[in-house]
C-alpha cells in the first residue's frame, strides 16, 4: 500500500482508466465478434453497418490510447476490404 497521498491517489486513477480502457476492449471485441456471425450468416447489409460500427470503435479506441496507432489502421484496411468484398 502507498503511504503517501499522491501515490494513494495515483493507485484510485489507474484504477479507473484500467477500467475504462477494459471497456473499451471488451465492447470493441464484441462488435468484432457479432461482425464475424454475420460474416459466416453471408449478411451483406448487415456485415457493411457492423463493418462500420467497428471501425468508428477502432478509431475511438486509437484517440484514447487503448489500441496502437499501426493496429487501428491494419484494422480498419482489413475491414473496408471486408466491405468491399461483401458488395
Amino acid at each position: 500500500m502507498p503511504n503517501l497521498k499522491s501515490s494513494k491517489k495515483s493507485v484510485r486513477k489507474i484504477a479507473k482508466l484500467t477500467a475504462k480502457n477494459k471497456a473499451e476492449k471488451t465492447r470493441l471485441k464484441t462488435y468484432t465478434k457479432y461482425l464475424k456471425e454475420a460474416q459466416e450468416a453471408k449478411n451483406s447489409d448487415q456485415i457493411k453497418t457492423l463493418a462500420i460500427k467497428v471501425m468508428s470503435l477502432t478509431d475511438k479506441a486509437r484517440k484514447h490510447g487503448v489500441l496502437h496507432r499501426n493496429k487501428a489502421n491494419r484494422v480498419k484496411s482489413r475491414l473496408s476490404a471486408l466491405i468491399f468484398k461483401a458488395k
